[in-house]
């Protein structure tokens, strides 16, 4: 899933991946289709949060930093596109987070 959320942005090598995982505070959240592949189930979803430092300047020009909880990666397969499981997904890393939108 990594690899094709890549080719998709055009970038040339994936920004999520078991190695890159390790040592982060990064969480994975994998949308999975049970009934697909024979029945074998398929990930046809991914959502990747973790936090990200970021340089924020005020209105006089003072700069903060800020490391807040940031969406990195999130990607549904082509062939499930505008089925609204992308939102499912969204909406599932939410409820169990416990984060706000700000």
């Amino acid at each position: 899933m990594g690899e094709a959320s890549a080719k998709a942005q055009g970038l040339n090598k994936p920004i999520t991946s078991t190695l890159k995982l390790r040592d982060t505070d990064h969480v994975v959240y994998l949308l999975v289709d049970n009934e697909a592949n024979n029945g074998l189930g398929s990930v046809v979803g991914l959502l990747k949060t973790g936090s990200k430092n970021l340089f924020m300047f005020d209105e006089t020009g003072a700069h903060y930093q800020l490391k807040p909880r940031c969406i990195l990666d999130f990607y549904v397969h082509e062939s499930r596109q505008r089925m609204g499981l992308g939102n499912i997904l969204y909406q599932h890393m939410l409820s169990v987070s416990g984060y706000a939108i700000k």
